[in-house]
């Protein structure tokens, strides 16, 4: 992940706040546990886009696409 200081918003669509608690707050990419390609985590409404850099061959297919729960 990419270095940051405390309320700098990351790559993956998180933050870290003060207490250095993590809060998702936005859909993001993450690798897939499986096949170790791109996939996304979150709630869904904000996917328009997020694989845009993604070549098609780097996308996860397991699972039918469905995301990532943590």
């Amino acid at each position: 992940m990419a270095s940051f200081q405390n309320n700098q918003i990351l790559h993956s669509q998180r933050y870290i706040n003060q207490t250095t608690h993590f809060i998702n707050r936005m859909c993001y990419l993450t690798d897939c546990p499986k096949c170790q390609k791109t996939t996304w985590g979150g709630c869904g409404a904000h996917l328009n886009g997020l694989f845009n850099g993604v070549k098609p061959e780097n996308i996860c297919k397991c699972d039918n696409g469905k995301p990532r729960r943590e």
